[in-house]
């Protein structure tokens, strides 16, 4: 006899997807539509036919120690104000209450999914079983119930954008179970030396920009450090052991972990930040030292990719796109372009500032500017001769997404040079509290938009010119 009762409960708040996880999208939380009548109709159906040769005792209905139903219309109905659900309009205290308590009712979740699986089996055993006390629980689990997760986070983030940082309660946690700063996953064909430095390199930025108490340090931890050597094989295995890792720490995004993202960095070397952290509650960074080369440059690329945990870990959502919003990547004429001037360019200039003594400070952007990189002519030439806006530059465009790192770092010693050091960490340190665009008005006096346009007149004098701020902003420094 087919099973004829399906219901299927998302137990995760998180949507939307990242370079490495792919989460359920909105489909997903659909609940069979399948017409209760004409199902019973076909089970009962079954069941006659079989009844001359089915002579046993029917035992005792699966049963749960709670009701959902009567918990459901206390926690959201009875308890909470009556305006509750007019959340654009609501008092605080009222909108906190409603959000709470959708986590409250959530939070059965986990239990009533197992309670129903357990009846769906039953029933497919027995189906003159199905009363229609059943067929209205289905019906509430399948309608009111399924809305649970998609309110709770419309009121979530209304609460936030409303009245600032959402702090988790203890219905639904914190994303961040791991409090260990630091864990490391390193291939074994890399020498212990190189392990070393890279460990002590991200331990030195960790210092220097989360070592103190500031806004989102609740946030900074997890962070899982994956170091690629250039072996596929030592590659492959390393990375199983970090998805194998997600695994015993329960993450939900663990079942979309991606085996193979080892293989660009084995095969490229490079370094990036593959999760987002606010959201699946760990920072996965990956560092490739191809041929233990552990230069200058290999210091500076490890400590540009702990300044984006910092600027994530401000960040207090369950939505990636919100992240990516407060961040800065959606700040285009085209909202639907991940652009990477303000993230980028911020890692890129402070990676600069700590990691170099003044000379190679200014060598380094120098070559920003003058390098051709992978151009075949200087960069700001290249960017003048593109005509295209700063903040329009995404990393669809391939190479030329280079110009909004190197760039966006001069436009970031642009800002620091008027506004000092502190205004930077000020920006991420307000911005989950507001969006973008207004936070950036906020700290630096002016639109975003405007500011870039005042930027990219000053950057047409004479490099030497241009050059001249550096000195007063490295002597400057505040760290």
């Amino acid at each position: 006899m087919k099973k004829y009762l399906i219901i299927l409960l998302i137990l995760s708040m998180c949507g939307g997807a990242t370079e490495s996880n792919s989460a359920p999208s909105e489909k997903d939380i659909i609940i069979s539509n399948d017409s209760m009548p004409e199902n019973q109709k076909e089970a009962k159906e079954d069941f006659q036919e079989s009844q001359e040769n089915n002579t046993q005792t029917a035992p005792p209905l699966p049963s749960v120690n709670f009701d959902i139903v009567e918990i459901y219309n206390t926690k959201l109905i009875s308890d909470i104000c009556e305006d509750a659900t007019q959340i654009e309009t609501t008092s605080q205290e009222c909108l906190l209450q409603y959000r709470d308590n959708l986590e409250i009712v959530f939070g059965y979740a986990e239990e009533l999914k197992m309670y129903m699986d357990n009846l769906n089996q039953y029933f497919n055993d027995y189906p003159s079983a199905f009363t229609e006390e059943y067929e209205n629980l289905y019906e509430f689990v399948n309608n009111k119930f399924a809305e649970v997760p998609k309110t709770y986070g419309e009121v979530a983030d209304m609460y936030l954008k409303r009245f600032g940082n959402y702090q988790y309660s203890q219905s639904v946690s914190s994303p961040f179970v791991d409090d260990e700063v630091l864990t490391v996953f390193a291939t074994e064909d890399l020498a212990q030396k190189t392990i070393d430095t890279t460990i002590q390199y991200t331990n030195e930025a960790y210092s220097l920009w989360m070592g103190d108490d500031y806004y989102g340090k609740t946030q900074a931890k997890a962070i899982y450090l994956m170091i690629t050597g250039a072996d596929l094989e030592a590659g492959e295995k390393t990375n199983r052991e970090y998805c194998e890792h997600l695994k015993q720490k329960q993450y939900p995004v663990a079942d979309w972990c991606n085996l193979d993202t080892y293989e660009n960095y084995v095969l490229n070397g490079g370094a990036g930040i593959n999760s987002s952290g606010p959201v699946e509650g760990f920072y996965f960074m990956v560092m490739a030292p191809r041929g233990n080369v552990l230069d200058q440059g290999y210091k500076t690329m490890t400590y540009h990719e702990v300044f984006h945990i910092y600027q994530m870990s401000n960040i207090f959502s369950s939505d990636y796109e919100e992240v990516d919003s407060k961040s800065g990547r959606r700040s285009g004429d085209d909202s639907n372009s991940d652009v990477a001037w303000w993230g980028e360019g911020n890692a890129d200039f402070f990676a600069a500032l700590y990691t170099k003594d003044l000379n190679n400070f200014k060598e380094e952007m120098k070559w920003a500017l003058e390098g051709n990189g992978p151009f075949s002519m200087p960069r700001k030439t290249q960017f003048f001769e593109n005509g295209q806006k700063l903040y329009n530059i995404s990393w669809s465009q391939g190479a030329t997404v280079d110009l909004a790192y190197r760039i966006g770092s001069w436009f970031t010693a642009y800002l620091v040079h008027q506004n000092g050091e502190q205004s930077i960490y000020d920006f991420w340190e307000t911005v989950d509290k507001d969006n973008f665009s207004n936070t950036f008005i906020n700290v630096f006096g002016k639109d975003y938009k405007s500011y870039i346009d005042e930027f990219e007149n000053w950057l047409q004098l004479p490099n030497s010119e241009l050059y001249k701020i550096l000195d007063p902003i490295y002597k400057s420094k505040i760290k």
